[in-house]
């Protein structure tokens, strides 16, 4: 007869990540033995896990006693994104006839919209089950060990609608209960993970006077030299790219999020307000200008005047940290705007860290 456990190895480690999707990490409750003798202890770190279920009715893998909950914490890799996820369970119904009813719950077991629940045993027909696929094998035992795997981004957790997937990045547990009248040899996570500052991130230097770059814009913002001179009295600088907003007494807000391996650096070398302007980095200020009309848009040589400034954020985490770049505009009257010549640089991705 085939060896069982390399049946299992066959079934259950042939998952793949590709250069783009990082490298592999396989995650491993129990022992991948196709029920052997001896039983494996699970891992529960979770002392909210560990409240819903009473000590005395909890099982290890391998164990052959039912009216007993499996319950297990797997430790996730920290500072990274996990790109791609697959679950894999072996099990098998114990001597009850109530093994029919009995789930997994897998991601963060008792806490509201942060657990997804599964049935382990739907026949093929139960619409709650997911895209979960099944092998079977013969164990140690002669007995028919089902082998149940499942792509975690085909299937949600909780209420939320959000794939398993996406709940996993940034946490630190993955937690499985499997119910009580169910063996379980062992549980595997297999995971793709990569890091926002791999050799994949890319070195930013924007040109923070061309809008088209600003990830959120005002739906009436114009680029490109609005202020021609013709609009207003005086002579309106030409040498950088207004940003006009031609609504009176508003708000408007540009801003960029990214996410930055590295040093931030923000460099504001002319930046001109009508009427009060902020650029902010996170919460620092960069710039700003603040109580003046329309004679700032003028020439500088002709009476206008500008302010400048500069900030660099030290280096984050190695996953990357999310930084907003902000511009507030306030205007007091009629049309208005701001001209930024300057330059954000930073090696990441424009937009928060996945």
């Amino acid at each position: 007869q085939p060896d069982p456990v390399i049946e299992i190895s066959h079934i259950v480690d042939n998952f793949t990540c590709s250069e783009k999707e990082g490298s592999l990490v396989q995650i491993v409750g129990g022992t991948k033995d196709a029920f052997s003798a001896t039983t494996d202890q699970a891992s529960v770190a979770s002392n909210d896990f560990l409240n819903r279920v009473n000590t005395s009715s909890r099982a290890e893998y391998d164990a052959t006693h039912y009216d007993k909950h499996l319950l297990d914490t797997l430790t996730l890799p920290t500072g990274v994104v996990i790109s791609k996820a697959e679950f894999n369970v072996g099990y098998k119904p114990l001597n009850s006839s109530l093994h029919t009813n009995d789930t997994i719950h897998i991601g963060k077991f008792g806490v509201a919209h942060s657990g997804g629940r599964y049935i382990l045993y739907p026949n093929g027909t139960n619409p709650a089950e997911g895209n979960w696929t099944a092998n079977t094998i013969i164990d140690n035992n002669n007995e028919t060990e089902t082998i149940r795997t499942v792509d975690l981004n085909t299937i949600t957790i909780g209420q939320t609608g959000d794939s398993v997937l996406s709940w996993m990045q940034g946490k630190s547990e993955f937690e499985v209960l499997i119910e009580d009248d169910t063996s379980v040899d062992f549980t595997q996570l297999n995971l793709c993970v990569k890091d926002n500052c791999d050799e994949s991130a890319k070195v930013y230097d924007i040109n923070l006077s061309k809008l088209i770059n600003w990830t959120v814009k005002p739906a009436d913002a114009i680029e490109n030299n609005v202020f021609n001179g013709t609009e207003h009295e005086g002579v309106w600088d030409d040498t950088i790219n207004w940003f006009d907003f031609e609504n009176s007494h508003s708000d408007e807000v540009l801003e960029i999020p990214f996410c930055a391996c590295g040093n931030t650096v923000v460099n504001i070398n002319n930046f001109k307000a009508d009427n009060n302007a902020t650029i902010k980095l996170d919460n620092a200020v960069v710039a700003s200008q603040q109580g003046n009309d329309q004679e700032a848009m003028k020439r500088d040589d002709i009476g206008g005047n500008h302010v400048d400034g500069s900030l660099t954020l030290p280096a984050g985490t190695n996953g990357g940290t999310n930084h907003v770049l902000r511009v507030d505009v306030h205007n007091f009257g009629s049309e208005f705007g701001v001209a930024i010549d300057g330059t954000l640089k930073f090696r990441g991705n424009l937009g928060k860290c996945n």
